[in-house]
């Protein structure tokens, strides 16, 4: 009986060894002084000067500590230090070790790789290699500092979780949302509902991004708006590269919007803007906005050291009331003092509504028109230019010319000249309704609107 009684007991023991999980058991290293209790819930340990306890995943330095040798737990004070085989170091007032997981409480410090965790309490498990803390967090890392209600810390992947009003601030940027995760081995963020980035001059809201400090390059997405000293935006989602100053919009359930408001006043809505220090390039349904024109293409390009806008696929421009069509359009900015001017070439047409579904008309092969305080000053037709005016409901007069000259006062027109030449004749008589001139567009929606100012840009 007796030796089944032993055999009994030795077979529990290995059992509650199985049920421990690998690396949970404590050895002790050091101590100045070992004593010995017994108590009702069994034998516990007293470690005085100098303790040092260990298990497979590192080791942990106090002044004393009370050690449960059979639970594998133990309670430490004083100086309290963990130093973790794969670089983690901890610190803290107080810690309570059970099977693995350490309770750490008071001025506790998570150190590992560049990055220091202060926080008033900290949950870790030293065989995952896991924190977690519930009640506030201080991070510093090589990307910033940043604060957080709770977060997790795992190791093994240098990967941090925060919840709750998290506050980052980086080189770049100043980040509010409320989760974000950082990687700062990878020098990556990513916020995954939204927030609010600010800069030095302004300010961006965002559905979710993601932000690298090393390359500097940022996502923004789910929808983007904000303002950035005179310059105003909006798009779907939002990606810069900070080495060549490239900032990309998309938009897809609306276009994208960027204004800036600076000596060229330009505004660009499109299904994709390409903006960098010397240019901006868009693509998809293109409007545009600029010192009193207003544009419609599939695509544009401007050049910011020629004050150059290039509009290509089937390009139209409003001028006060005119709209001028052309294969492509080149508007330039400041080419004298307060004038700019406007080129077109291939197919020309220009047109004024003279009521809901007639125009007042002209064509020809190229255009060259002139624009000043965002009027229409001069405008010519060359080449097989011809005209379509309407002088009553009823009449139409069609004339047929080598060049037509405008001028204009105050953007009405007040002069037209008709300029013969070889290759057309001067013709005026009043005939029935004519079709369109060649180069006319049925596209009479209504000139594209603005954004709507933020905090008065504009």
């Amino acid at each position: 009986m007796r030796r089944l009684g032993a055999v009994l007991c030795l077979f529990l023991s290995w059992t509650a060894l199985g049920q421990l999980r690998p690396g949970q058991r404590v050895d002790l290293l050091q101590s100045a002084s070992v004593t010995v209790q017994r108590t009702s819930t069994g034998p516990v340990t007293i470690l005085r000067g100098n303790v040092a306890l260990r298990n497979r995943e590192g080791t942990f330095y106090c002044d004393s500590a009370r050690w449960w040798r059979k639970d594998d737990r133990f309670l430490a004070y004083g100086h309290i230090r963990y130093r973790g085989k794969k670089g983690v170091r901890i610190s803290s007032n107080t810690l309570d070790f059970s099977q693995g997981v350490a309770v750490l409480r008071g001025q506790v410090v998570l150190e590992h790789e560049g990055q220091v965790l202060r926080t008033p309490s900290l949950r870790y498990d030293t065989e995952l290699e896991q924190g977690t803390f519930q009640q506030g967090g201080d991070i510093e890392s090589p990307d910033g500092r940043l604060t957080c209600r709770s977060g997790k810390y795992f190791a093994q992947e240098e990967h941090f979780i925060y919840e709750g009003a998290v506050h980052a601030v980086t080189e770049d940027y100043i980040l509010d949302a409320p989760s974000m995760e950082q990687w700062p081995a990878q020098h990556r963020f990513s916020i995954p509902r939204g927030g609010e980035a600010k800069t030095e001059t302004g300010w961006m809201t965002f559905g979710a991004a993601q932000i690298s400090t090393e390359p500097k390059m940022s996502s923004f997405y789910r929808g983007v708006e904000g303002q950035d000293s005179s310059i105003q935006f909006r798009a779907d989602s939002l990606y810069q590269v900070d080495a060549t100053q490239r900032t990309e919009l998309y938009g897809r359930a609306e276009r994208a919007q960027w204004a800036d408001w600076s000596e060229d006043s330009l505004e660009i809505h499109a299904s994709i803007i390409v903006r960098t220090p010397d240019s901006a390039r868009a693509h998809g349904h293109v409007n545009t906005f600029s010192q009193g024109m207003v544009s419609a293409s599939e695509s544009m390009r401007w050049q910011v050291e020629d004050s150059l806008m290039i509009l290509v696929g089937e390009p139209l421009v409003w001028a006060d009331e005119y709209r001028v069509h052309a294969d492509t359009l080149r508007f330039y900015m400041h080419v004298r003092p307060d004038m700019d001017s406007l080129y077109g070439r291939g197919s020309v047409h220009v047109g004024n509504p003279v009521d809901s579904l007639r125009y007042d008309e002209m064509a020809g092969a190229t255009l060259v028109g002139w624009m000043a305080h965002r009027q229409m000053k001069r405008v010519t037709l060359r080449g097989n230019a011809q005209a379509l005016f309407h002088p009553d409901s009823v009449r139409v007069s069609h004339i047929q010319c080598a060049q037509i000259a405008l001028e204009f006062e105050q953007g009405k027109l007040e002069k037209v000249q008709f300029i013969q030449a070889p290759q057309g004749d001067v013709q005026g008589t009043p005939s029935p309704m004519a079709p369109h001139l060649p180069g006319f567009q049925v596209r009479s929606d209504q000139r594209p609107a603005r954004m709507a100012a933020i905090s008065g840009l504009k």
